[in-house]
């Protein structure tokens, strides 16, 4: 049972499977990656900011030291990423990742499996279920959530875009991107081509949406 938010900003859960190569067949990969994302999919939330994971991986020493079926530890990672991604995992694309630890050690009897453990900033998360994107300008988009009330969505929208003119504005005076870019949310912006699996709106798409007056927007 997942808690409704990450407590400190870590979760910690297990997978009771085999890891994957990348380099292995792509039905198995697949197979692996609904595997895992049917575990996650519980979770009521993404974390959406930079993350820290840490994959422990129980393997039997012998299968390990004497076989030939063992991947190696860097290669068990991409697949791990990708079933950690998008609306059924637990962070909304790998590009947050900002370090990753992967160690194998001797089951010692147990099943195989991986333990895995992801922190971040305790605030850096949204809900999962209604989650959708805004594209502000350029491709660079923010979240938002289709059950929201229109009024919160208007609200946070005009602040989106506010953000964004201050950045601009900034930019053309001369100043570096790295300090306009403090008059930004504290929610990273994500790029357009990361959420693929997601609903991606254009900020003038949505302000229709929103202007409509109603209290229940019909987002298809």
């Amino acid at each position: 049972m997942f808690s409704d938010e990450p407590v400190d900003g870590c979760l910690r859960f297990e997978i009771p499977l085999k890891p994957r190569s990348f380099q292995t067949n792509r039905l198995a990969k697949r197979a692996l990656i609904k595997s895992i994302q049917d575990i996650l999919a519980p979770i009521p939330y993404l974390f959406s900011g930079d993350v820290k994971i840490i994959i422990g991986w129980s393997v039997d020493e012998q299968v390990r030291y004497e076989g030939n079926s063992s991947p190696d530890v860097d290669n068990i990672i991409k697949p791990m990423l990708d079933a950690f991604s998008g609306p059924r995992g637990l962070m909304i694309d790998d590009c947050q990742v900002q370090s990753i630890e992967c160690y194998w050690a001797d089951t010692w009897g147990s099943q195989e499996h991986c333990e895995v453990s992801v922190s971040s900033f305790p605030d850096d998360w949204v809900e999962k279920f209604g989650l959708a994107f805004v594209d502000i300008k350029n491709g660079l988009c923010m979240p938002i959530n289709k059950f929201a009330k229109p009024a919160t969505t208007r609200v946070l929208l005009d602040h989106y875009l506010n953000m964004m003119e201050i950045r601009k504005k900034l930019e053309l005076t001369g100043r570096p991107s790295h300090e306009a870019r403090k008059f930004m949310s504290v929610q990273r912006v994500f790029h357009k081509s990361r959420l693929r699996k997601f609903d991606v709106y254009s900020a003038e798409r949505l302000r229709t949406l929103l202007y409509r007056k109603k209290s229940v927007i019909d987002w298809d």
